[in-house]
């Protein structure tokens, strides 16, 4: 009898272990933990007349920028891993290419712009943005294809 009791006790202890490891039937499978959210988040958007890249930082930050021939530099005062992909996967209209670095503690970010790109950096609702526009035609240009413009055709209308 002892024995019958022993082997009943022990198996109720482990049907009781099994069914509080074991999911309740038709019970959702946990859910992963989402993602931790990086502090930088950059945005892109674009109309017909510019682009526009958005730096939004979790918590704020500040940012100072300086231009190197084709290559403008955004120092900004904290550090962070950023998600380059979508600048990189589809640049905007003026971008060439785009890379960052960490540096003392802080991230630079370099955008490197065609040729007839202009940029204009500033600061809105807690985000540091750049506008990339196409640079004007430069006035000697203009002159010269104004002067092209007002010269009369010397093929006479008949064409001989």
């Amino acid at each position: 009898m002892a024995r019958l009791t022993r082997i009943l006790r022990t198996g109720v202890a482990a049907a009781c272990i099994a069914a509080v490891g074991a999911p309740a039937i038709g019970a959702a499978p946990p859910s992963p933990a989402p993602p931790a959210r990086s502090p930088l988040e950059i945005k892109v958007g674009a109309n017909a007349s510019f682009s526009r890249i958005e730096f939004h930082w979790a918590g704020g930050a500040r940012a100072a920028h300086r231009r190197e021939g084709q290559n403008l530099i955004l120092r900004f005062n904290r550090s962070a891993v950023p998600d380059l992909s979508a600048l990189r996967v589809f640049p905007p209209k003026g971008l060439k290419s785009v890379s960052s670095r960490n540096v003392g503690g802080v991230l630079e970010v370099m955008l490197t712009l065609t040729e007839n790109t202009d940029a204009r950096v500033g600061v809105a609702d807690g985000a540091t943005y750049v506008n990339l526009t196409e640079k004007p035609p430069s006035p000697a240009m203009s002159a010269s294809a104004a002067a092209m413009a007002a010269r009369p055709n010397p093929v006479p209308d008949d064409g001989v």
